[in-house]
């Protein structure tokens, strides 16, 4: 789905359509009339698999190296845990050399699970409850590859793990502030969502990795207590106005790269839920912010663009894999997240954040 079409339905949740048509005008794109289906069949050649310029930003030439660095969130893949496995030791210590600090990765794509600013999460341990054998990779994947794969669907799958948990606080928040019922039924489906989620990553990890894999405990302490509207608004801003808005964004360019069809059913369920979910966020803080006025305004508006700055930084591991094979199983390049997390801030956050500190939407 094209970042115009997941921007003017974030924009008409928040009931900002006439700054959807406003926008579409402004900038020349004929599409704020269109309908989901057709605007995407229209736009659909932009997020084509063979667009060249992703490639430019990777080696300046416009074409992308058979052989690409792939990156990985070293943050993640720590809390992750240690494989168990010798060959998966012995390919992770190998890539530890190509490790990059001047190179950036941007910020989870699931809703992340915040508590006290910080990410939390499981470990990745042993088990069988959670995942399903998927059929097997044609044509089969070189080693390495494959369980670079298999690390990064069972890190994702860790993420939408934590997710659930997000939500389910969520629900208890919107509760404790008075919320419409409207938003807490939307947020125990989004909770439900999550679930299925993470079994498909875990189930892909399996798949590429040979071995089951699932989530261990997560830590639940500190995550709910006495909250203010203002705070709930704030947080909502970090984990769904931003990180969800950008996880849409990222699957759908994961989505548009992927030819796997395992891995293309996975993205196109999840593309659809991410966009259902940051629209729930963006109602949310609109609701809030009617309610609560400037200084729930001002709030959401700092904590927004604090978070985008932050979803812009980070440190990746780079593994030596077949690039055509990573974006075929549905992964982005550190390049090409880089580069899509930049559109999603600028094309799709930005406006929405313009729309809702305007008269528009929250008077």
């Amino acid at each position: 789905m094209h970042r115009s079409v997941i921007r003017q339905r974030l924009l008409i949740a928040m009931g900002a359509g006439g700054f959807a048509t406003t926008l579409a005008c402004g900038s020349g794109d004929t599409t704020a009339s269109m309908s989901d289906s057709s605007m995407e069949a229209a736009l659909g050649s932009q997020d084509a698999p063979g667009d060249t310029s992703v490639a430019a930003n990777e080696s300046g030439s416009g074409e992308a190296s058979s052989r690409d660095a792939a990156g990985e969130n070293v943050g993640t893949h720590d809390a992750a845990g240690a494989d168990t496995i010798s060959q998966a030791d012995a390919l992770d210590a190998s890539s530890a050399d190509a490790h990059d600090a001047t190179d950036e990765l941007p910020m989870t794509v699931r809703r992340p699970f915040l508590v006290g600013g910080s990410l939390r999460q499981a470990k990745a341990i042993a088990r069988n409850d959670w995942g399903r054998a998927l059929p097997p990779c044609v044509p089969t994947l070189d080693p390495r590859t494959a369980h670079a794969l298999y690390r990064a669907w069972r890190d994702d799958g860790i993420q939408e793990h934590a997710s659930i948990a997000a939500f389910a606080r969520f629900t208890m928040m919107l509760l404790s502030v008075g919320a419409p019922p409207d938003l807490v039924v939307d947020s125990q489906r989004a909770s439900l969502d999550e679930v299925a989620h993470a079994r498909a990553c875990f189930a892909l990890a399996r798949r590429y990795g040979g071995k089951n894999v699932g989530p261990g405990p997560l830590s639940v302490a500190d995550a709910l207590g006495p909250i203010s509207l203002e705070e709930l608004a704030v947080l909502t801003a970090q984990e769904g106005c931003v990180g969800e808005t950008l996880g849409a964004v990222l699957a759908s360019e994961q989505l548009a790269r992927a030819q796997d069809p395992e891995v293309t059913k996975m993205l196109k369920k999840l593309v659809a839920d991410e966009i259902r979910h940051a629209e729930l966020a963006w109602r949310f803080v609109r609701w809030a912010t009617a309610l609560g006025g400037k200084p729930v305004r001002l709030a959401v508006d700092r904590a927004v663009q604090t978070s985008a700055e932050e979803a812009r930084r980070g440190i990746v591991m780079s593994y030596d894999v077949d690039v055509d094979a990573w974006r075929a199983h549905g992964r982005l390049t550190c390049s090409e997240a880089r580069a899509a997390t930049e559109r999603g801030i600028v094309e799709v956050i930005e406006p929405c954040l313009e729309a809702l500190t305007t008269s528009r939407v929250a008077a």
